[in-house]
């Protein structure tokens, strides 16, 4: 598993998570999958204060994107809304779409 984080100042920690996938059974296709990727995992704005919304905005390829805490289903490329009660680290997953 590849792992990145992003720190922002006190309030938002990011991190990016490619799940893999070994040994998947054997197939007697010759069609390779490409792997996923990450591109970016952002937040709107550094620092909020207590009870305010901010946006996370993942861009990835070739998967399926999850942020936690909430277990947000994610679009690449498209925001989604937050609001953290306190310090909260974020994690964007992408799993492979096969």
């Amino acid at each position: 598993m590849k792992r990145s984080a992003v720190s922002f100042a006190g309030a938002i920690v990011l991190i990016l998570c490619l799940a893999s996938f070994s040994g998947c059974g054997s197939s007697s296709s010759s069609i390779q999958t490409p792997p996923a990727s990450i591109t970016s995992f952002t937040a709107s704005t550094a620092t909020i204060t207590t009870g305010a919304s901010i946006t996370l905005t993942g861009v990835f390829a070739n998967g399926t994107g999850v942020i936690t805490p909430g277990n947000l289903s994610v679009s690449s490329g498209l925001a989604v809304s937050v609001t953290p009660t306190a310090t909260t680290t974020y994690t964007l997953t992408v799993t492979p779409s096969s």
